[in-house]
């Protein structure tokens, strides 16, 4: 996959953010699902930024997905992945991965597929 043009993205409030690895092939699916979906939120590969939004940092983005809502807030991991969805056509799923007895098993199995991203086969994509 091409390496990603190096911009100076900043974020302002008032713009929701996904934050994603840019050299993912799992996480450029996800984010092509997302848009389907009718998601209203930014999707900014992490190599992009220069100045992370407060709260936010390299480290942080290289191990999950990351959400900014409009108000600053920062979301990781299922969390994150929940806020997307609340933000588009199927937020009730999103809804149901975050409500308060449904989260820690969303946020065990994001991270069994974040560990093991690299082992998914993506066509089109470089995983690393």
């Amino acid at each position: 996959m091409q390496s990603p043009p190096l911009t100076n993205h900043t974020h302002a409030l008032g713009a929701a953010v996904c934050i994603f690895d840019g050299y993912c092939g799992v996480c450029h699916k996800s984010v092509k699902l997302a848009q389907r979906c009718g998601s209203t939120s930014a999707f900014i590969p992490f190599q992009d930024f220069q100045e992370f939004p407060p709260g936010v940092t390299r480290e942080k983005c290289m191990q999950e997905v990351v959400y900014v809502n409009d108000h600053g807030t920062v979301f990781g991991g299922a969390a994150a992945v929940a806020q997307i969805l609340r933000n588009s056509r199927v937020s009730l799923l999103g809804k149901i991965i975050d409500a308060p007895a449904v989260l820690p098993l969303s946020e065990k199995v994001y991270r069994f597929v974040a560990r093991n991203r690299s082992r998914i086969p993506v066509r089109g994509y470089c995983n690393t």
